[in-house]
């Protein structure tokens, strides 16, 4: 599963948003790392779904305008809650 991530990470999210062109962290909370741990979190969290192809791009733009933390718990409220509900979209059924 980090595997997954990590190359989903370093070759898919946003090229062109210099937060995700470096691998390096650009300030605290942002960058591939963070994105990475967002994706690691939430596939721990939520170990029925765990990362699937397309969240690293809802949680990159959450990383975009939020602090790493609040990032992934926006993850959790956008895949678990009404009226986003998108764990289904990301589900096995």
């Amino acid at each position: 599963r980090d595997k997954a991530i990590s190359e989903k990470v370093n070759t898919k999210t946003n090229p062109d948003v210099e937060e995700f062109a470096k691998e390096h962290v650009v300030e605290e909370g942002h960058g591939k790392p963070a994105l990475r741990q967002i994706l690691r979190a939430y596939a721990s969290y939520d170990s029925e779904v765990g990362y699937c192809q397309g969240m690293n791009f809802i949680a990159a733009m959450f990383l975009m305008f939020l602090p790493e933390e609040e990032s992934f718990w926006m993850l959790v409220v956008v895949m678990n809650e009404k009226p986003y509900k998108l764990r289904d979209l990301f589900g096995e059924d």
